[in-house]
């Protein structure tokens, strides 16, 4: 179990996207006053170009804010891919995980720049749909519910609001070598098809993730972007990101 958890929360920090932000420092040159006539004009001119490149600035602030929306907006995942996961009758969890709404506060923000989860999936939420939690880690904010068929893990906000999560089928299998052949690209149907139900599921408000073991015991992640794969994570792709 602690093992699993270790690299879910791997995993999951190496889905998530982070949005960095540099703030860049202005300074002023204090105006020469060769006359009394000359400082005054130089202020109000100061004072007008200032005014003018100041509405300048918030003009092109709220536009790059746009632009970045958008760009995050078609980065994201729907999830879609989850309706295509075969044999899942036998995992009465499945369908509650379906509906968990994951925020990555990093990429989702509204346009004044608030962090905006508000439709994540909440901690209480999560426990009406399975419990209380079977263990808890505080200092990360992850919590783990366990059941006959399946084990989910969940890392929560500071607000309480779900960030990413991840579900192991408990009766897996080991799948063919065919994963080793996924590549980006790829419709998420046809992958399933040919794969059959995942061992684990992982989601990020970027991408949905799902793994297959191979027959020497390897496992392969799997990264959809709404219906088509944008990433195949290797064994030593994972191996590295544990380092």
């Amino acid at each position: 179990m602690k093992k699993f958890t270790s690299i879910c929360l791997v995993l999951l920090a190496s889905l998530s996207l982070a949005a960095c932000s540099q703030a860049k420092n202005k300074t002023a040159t204090k105006p020469s006053s060769s006359t009394s006539k000359s400082s005054s004009s130089s202020k109000a001119s100061q004072s007008s170009s200032s005014s003018s490149s100041s509405e300048v600035d918030e003009k092109t602030k709220a536009e790059n804010r746009k632009k970045i929306l958008e760009t995050f907006k078609n980065m994201g995942d729907d999830a879609s891919s989850l309706n295509l996961v075969p044999d899942t009758a036998g995992v009465p969890e499945w369908e509650s995980f379906k509906t968990i709404k994951v925020v990555s506060p990093q990429l989702l923000k509204d346009e004044q720049g608030s962090l905006k989860t508000d439709s994540a999936t909440s901690y209480d939420e999560i426990v009406n749909k399975f419990g209380s939690p079977l263990h808890a880690d505080e200092q990360n904010r992850v919590y783990t519910w366990q059941s006959p068929t399946a084990t989910i893990i969940v890392q929560f906000t500071d607000t309480n609001s779900a960030k990413q999560a991840a579900l192991r089928f408990d009766d897996f299998t080991t799948n063919t070598n065919e994963v080793a052949n996924v590549k980006a690209g790829d419709k998420a149907q046809n992958v399933l098809n040919k794969l059959g139900r995942p061992h684990t599921v992982s989601l990020t408000s970027a991408s949905t993730s799902m793994s297959w073991v191979n027959e020497a015991g390897e496992e392969y992640h799997v990264l959809f972007r709404k219906d088509t794969v944008a990433k195949l994570l290797t064994p030593a792709e994972l191996a590295t990101a544990q380092e």
